[in-house]
């Protein structure tokens, strides 16, 4: 096992749907945007995926590095959905989120066509940051060594 630094973002573009942050891996920064066909709120009441495409479908992730797009393998895509999609779950859930998305708050953070962001040229955006130590097996260290994801790191 292979003691990883990570440090993840995410931010909400639109409660429930839409969601954009960075996850940086042994210093390697990956941009995200996870959108998904089904608000969090309901997907509790959807029958279990079956396969990876179902899941894809559900959880859409587009990953870059250095704005270029990096295209995942179902394996890559486990590896990333399991850091992206349980932070961006984890942050939904959280009180003081559920607590700003309620109001007027809620809708200068997830109308983009609010008047009053329009009017006065702002906007407003939530979300946390979270960082710390992963152990990462040997295979997950020898994926993330591939050119496209360039960490570097002994397996």
């Amino acid at each position: 096992m292979q003691e990883v630094s990570i440090e993840k973002y995410v931010e909400q573009v639109r409660g429930g749907f839409q969601y954009k942050g960075y996850i940086e891996i042994a210093n390697i920064k990956f941009n995200y945007k996870l959108k998904m066909s089904v608000p969090m709120n309901q997907l509790d009441e959807l029958e279990p995926a079956t396969n990876i495409d179902e899941i894809r479908e559900l959880f859409q992730i587009t990953l870059d590095r250095n704005e270029k797009e990096i295209e995942l393998s179902d394996e890559e895509f486990g590896f990333f959905f399991s850091m992206i999609v349980k932070f961006a779950v984890d942050f939904y859930n959280n009180p003081q989120t559920r607590s700003s998305n309620e109001g007027l708050l809620e809708h200068c953070l997830c109308d983009e066509d609010n008047p009053i962001n329009s009017t006065l040229g702002t906007s407003i955006s939530i979300g946390i940051t979270s960082s710390g130590l992963l152990n990462f097996p040997p295979d997950i260290c020898e994926m993330l060594t591939a050119e496209k994801f360039g960490c570097k790191f002994v397996c």
